[in-house]
């Protein structure tokens, strides 16, 4: 290894810089405060682990969040093996240019009574040589083992990630499906409460009534008051000279089957828990 090499090998710049960036720039927003929950995660040696404390919901973002002091501080230590190793090379190159000049020093110095000193200084500077060249491919070795455990870490949390991602995946469509759920339940009960009188015949027009007042606008509603934490709606009937109660709203006053019935909902005005996944769950079209 030649002068030129050591410099250029140990130039003090980032050795893992291209894989550690998205972790660097997600710990300089950094405020995720109390998490609660837990997710345990390899790092570095494997007879250790480190548990690193994460919100039961959490994005791909703050997964980031939570796990970049953990690999900031170990693109740390690659930086401080890396600044060692910038300081030996230099050392390296002295020792290199003290062998030379003894060396040239020593064929110019003739067999005088001085040589005998050369050659001990020359033999000495060339076991410093050796000690410093064996000192810094150690150091190297350091270095290279810390950023292979690096990118394993780094390796680690990303399937971290996608596995916080896919299971707030499975967790919205869970929602979802229980959404859709509750839907179908409020109409199969709407049925029942309105038309649990009259014969076949009735029944089946009261059915049909009952299936023509689930519109799009009433889907609408009901999954606002879901989504918002408030009682799903329901069917009730009104009794003569009752008051209708606040959110209510009375089906078909002109419809004999409907007459006397009205539909509860809920204050349209409280906010919604987000349901991310665009399917019949979110989209404006009642599900059947």
């Amino acid at each position: 290894m030649n002068e030129n090499e050591e410099e250029e090998d140990y130039d003090g710049g980032s050795s893992v810089p291209a894989f550690v960036l998205p972790f660097v720039t997600a710990a300089a927003a950094l405020g995720v405060g109390s998490l609660l929950g837990g997710l345990v995660i390899w790092l570095l040696k494997p007879a250790e682990i480190q548990e690193v404390k994460v919100p039961r919901d959490l994005t791909q973002a703050e997964l980031e969040e939570v796990c970049a002091p953990f690999v900031i501080e170990k693109d740390d230590e690659v930086q401080a093996v890396q600044a060692q190793m910038v300081t030996l090379a230099k050392d390296l190159k002295a020792k290199n240019e003290r062998v030379a000049e003894l060396e040239a020093k020593l064929g110019s110095s003739g067999s005088g009574p001085g040589r005998s000193a050369i050659v001990a200084e020359l033999e000495k500077a060339k076991r410093e040589l050796a000690e410093a060249k064996q000192e810094l491919e150690q150091v190297k070795a350091e270095r290279d083992q810390l950023v292979e455990d690096l990118k394993k870490t780094i390796v680690q949390l990303e399937e971290a990630e996608a596995r916080a991602e896919f299971e707030a995946e499975q967790k919205e469509l869970y929602k979802a499906d229980a959404l859709i759920n509750k839907w179908k339940n409020f109409k199969a009960e709407s049925k029942l409460d309105i038309c649990e009188k009259g014969g076949r015949k009735k029944m089946g027009k009261c059915r049909e009534k009952v299936d023509s007042i689930m519109t799009d606008v009433l889907w609408g509603e009901f999954k606002h008051c879901v989504l918002a934490g408030q009682e799903a709606p329901t069917v009730l009937e009104i009794t003569k000279d009752a008051t209708l109660p606040q959110y209510a709203r009375y089906i078909d006053e002109e419809d004999k089957v409907t007459k006397g019935w009205a539909l509860l909902l809920c204050d349209p005005t409280l906010p919604e828990a987000d349901l991310e996944h665009e399917d019949q769950a979110v989209s404006a079209k009642a599900p059947e």
